[in-house]
C-alpha cells in the first residue's frame, strides 16, 4: 500500500514535473525537425495525476502524431500490448519503428518486435543519430 504522500514524492518532488528544466529544448526541436519528415509518438509510462502537469509543459500536438500514455491504456513499458498499441496507431510495421528510452529494458523489450533502438543516456550522444535519422528519409 502507497499512501498519498509517497506517491506524490516518487520523483523526488511534489510535482516532478514542475520545473521547465525537465524539458530538453534541443530534443524537443529535433522530434519536431523529425515530425516534419516522418510520424511521431511519445510512448510513456505515466499516471493519471501527472498526465495535465507533463503535457503542459510542451505542446505534444507539434511533437507527436500519436501520444500512448500508459494511464490511458492499461499497459506500461516494456509490457508488449503498450508496443503494439503504439504500432497500431502509427500505422506501420514495428520494423519501421526507431525507439529512443532512457531504460534498457524497455528497449530490450522493443527489439524482441523489431523496433530500432537507442539507449537514451547523454543528449550530445542522441542528437546527432536523430539527425542522421531526419535527414536519412
Amino acid at each position: 500500500t502507497i499512501d498519498d504522500a509517497t506517491a506524490r514524492a516518487f520523483m523526488g518532488r511534489p510535482e516532478p514535473m514542475s520545473e521547465t528544466t525537465t524539458i530538453r529544448a534541443s530534443m524537443v526541436e529535433a522530434v519536431r525537425a523529425l515530425k516534419a519528415v516522418m510520424p511521431t509518438a511519445l510512448l510513456t509510462n505515466n499516471i493519471v495525476e501527472w498526465r495535465e502537469g507533463w503535457s503542459a509543459l510542451f505542446d505534444d500536438a507539434t511533437l507527436f502524431d500519436v501520444v500512448v500514455d500508459s494511464s490511458a491504456v492499461g499497459a506500461r513499458k516494456p509490457e508488449r500490448r503498450i508496443y503494439e498499441v503504439t504500432r497500431e496507431r502509427l500505422g506501420v510495421a514495428h520494423e519501421e519503428i526507431f525507439f529512443v528510452d532512457d531504460i534498457g529494458q524497455n528497449l530490450k523489450a522493443a527489439r524482441a518486435l523489431g523496433w530500432h533502438t537507442l539507449l537514451f543516456t547523454e543528449e550530445r550522444m542522441v542528437l546527432p543519430v536523430l539527425e542522421r535519422l531526419r535527414t536519412s528519409r
